[in-house]
């Protein structure tokens, strides 16, 4: 009975009562010895740990989960298990990794398995799987494998027309084009993603819908609609008492602030995001995070470079660590401009020249008119 008030309760996105509920139901599975339920108690405490954003516990689920699979030669579990293992991953910003559990059930012989619903509540494990790989190799700047998976998940997703898994499909159609910068082209998939979430209260998968939606918005010059959307996925977030990906909310509201000139907004937003990345361990956030700062640690302070440069470096560092390539790329136009203005023109050039050659190995032909024109 505890199990079955999964699916209502996280519809509902009650998931304090649900760690209650299967917490209990942990015990009592090992009371009577019963590996099958203990099996999808360790899968669904690893989805409430991740999004408590407590990847390091959704993790060892993930795993407690497989070796049960293994043992009782359970498919369907050892997909779900491997699903709480991806995400984890996904949320420490450990990209690869997620990339090599997802597709591995994704392109292995369980994938036609793992298009079923197998009782998750927002979609298949192959729909799902294929949003967080397409976030994954969106962050790493491989986009076109993030399209095959994006076009991938949007066909499955039509073929139930089921609301849940089409919001979290269409939301994922749209990650690389933001990562390019192409955002007039994510538009439209945004808003047949809203439109459900709103319409079908597809509650789990609005705070992500409206953070991509803002995102594209301010970055279209329409600052004003973009912040609404960005402030709103915070607060929608927070109102489900849901952590996973609050520190990437929280950013995409600090660069709304600062592409509208809200400076202090900026700063207290992005203050407040690096917070929430450090404590959950969001090394990929932590990043892209360190980024704005930068930026902003440069705007608020014209003669001193070297507060900023050292955020850069940061940001780099972890980029590269991560192999985030997109921010990788980034980093060198804020260092160019710095250097630049602090009269040291070659040593500018050249880091901006890295910047425009980076961008153009991944096709990100916003990104690179703007390094050129710097």
């Amino acid at each position: 009975m505890r199990l079955d008030l999964h699916l209502p309760l996280f519809v509902l996105a009650r998931i304090p009562r649900l760690t209650q509920l299967h917490m209990e139901g942990e015990q009592l599975a090992r009371q009577i010895d019963d590996p099958g339920r203990l099996g999808r108690v360790s899968f669904r405490m690893g989805a409430y740990s991740w999004l408590n954003a407590q990847y390091a516990q959704a993790i060892g689920y993930g795993r407690q989960g497989l070796q049960i699979a293994t043992a009782t030669h359970d498919r369907e579990l050892g997909i779900l298990s491997n699903y709480v293992l991806g995400v984890g991953h996904h949320g420490r910003g450990e990209y690869r990794e997620a990339i090599e559990v997802l597709t591995g059930y994704l392109e292995g012989p369980d994938a036609e398995l793992a298009r079923r619903r197998l009782g998750m509540a927002s979609g298949s494990p192959y729909i799902l799987g294929c949003h967080r790989v397409v976030r994954c190799l969106s962050a790493i700047g491989e986009f076109e494998r993030a399209f095959h998976y994006a076009d991938g998940a949007v066909q499955a997703a039509d073929a139930t027309d089921d609301p849940p898994a089409q919001a979290w499909a269409y939301t994922g159609r749209a990650f690389p084009f933001l990562a390019k910068g192409e955002f007039a082209q994510a538009l439209p998939w945004l808003e047949r993603a809203l439109g459900l979430c709103e319409t079908k209260t597809v509650l789990l998968c609005l705070p992500t819908a409206y953070f991509a939606t803002g995102w594209a918005l301010a970055r279209l010059n329409r600052s004003l609609e973009g912040i609404s959307y960005l402030e709103r996925s915070v607060t929608a977030s927070e109102s489900l008492g849901a952590k996973v990906d609050l520190s990437l909310f929280c950013l995409g509201w600090v660069e709304g602030s600062f592409l509208a000139g809200n400076i202090q907004d900026a700063r207290r937003t992005a203050d407040k995001a690096l917070e929430l990345a450090l404590a959950s361990g969001e090394r990929g956030n932590e990043g892209g995070i360190r980024l704005p700062l930068a930026e902003i640690s440069a705007s608020e302070d014209s003669r001193e470079l070297e507060p900023a440069a050292s955020l850069y470096e940061r940001a780099k560092t972890l980029a590269e660590e991560l192999g985030m390539r997109p921010l990788i790329a980034h980093c060198p136009v804020g260092l160019g401009r710095l250097y630049r203005r602090a009269g040291k023109q070659q040593e500018g050039q050249e880091h901006l020249t890295i910047a425009t050659t980076m961008y153009r190995e991944m096709d990100m032909r916003f990104y690179m008119e703007q390094a050129a024109a710097k």
